[in-house]
């Protein structure tokens, strides 16, 4: 008859006396990747958060409440007319909007305008009626900011030519 032998516990190294010794530069390590991680995880999230209501604004024949999500800065080298006319322009040329999906994405935390904060670019497949469009999304959303906000925007198509 075999009988089962549990593994003995793990027990860290031990020094001098009762005190162990834990290897701490690994502890803090992983602990800096996971916070590390956790705050890229939040940063996603929350600028997915305001894609997401680009685009049902744009499914929904509403670019001009899209503009909302745009930061000023955006509107310095183009009026907010004109970059409303070019999402109008996107809609009739390719159609109506049916999906997204998300295919690529990068989180930087750098300085923006002069600005500390975390700068994520997302990269999307987009799906009308007509054709399809690639489009990147770059948000910006500084340590003192609320939310992020779409600093540059970027729409390629076939049907756009």
């Amino acid at each position: 008859m075999k009988y089962f032998q549990a593994p003995k516990p793990f027990r860290p190294a031990t020094g001098t006396g009762n005190r162990r010794l834990y290897p701490l530069p690994q502890i803090l390590l992983a602990l800096a990747l996971c916070l590390s991680a956790c705050d890229s995880t939040l940063a996603k999230t929350d600028a997915i958060a305001v894609t997401d209501n680009y685009f049902a604004a744009v499914k929904y024949g509403s670019p001009d409440k899209a503009l909302q999500l745009y930061a000023p800065s955006f509107f310095e080298d183009k009026s907010k007319r004109r970059w409303l006319q070019q999402l109008k322009t996107v809609q009739q040329k390719l159609g109506k909007f049916r999906f997204n999906q998300l295919t690529d994405w990068r989180i930087q935390e750098k300085e923006f305008r002069g600005e500390k904060g975390h700068y994520v670019i997302l990269n999307y497949q987009v799906e009308y009626a007509r054709a399809s469009a690639e489009e990147t999304i770059a948000l910006f959303k500084s340590e003192d900011a609320d939310r992020y906000r779409i600093v540059d925007h970027n729409i390629h198509s076939p049907g756009l030519a």
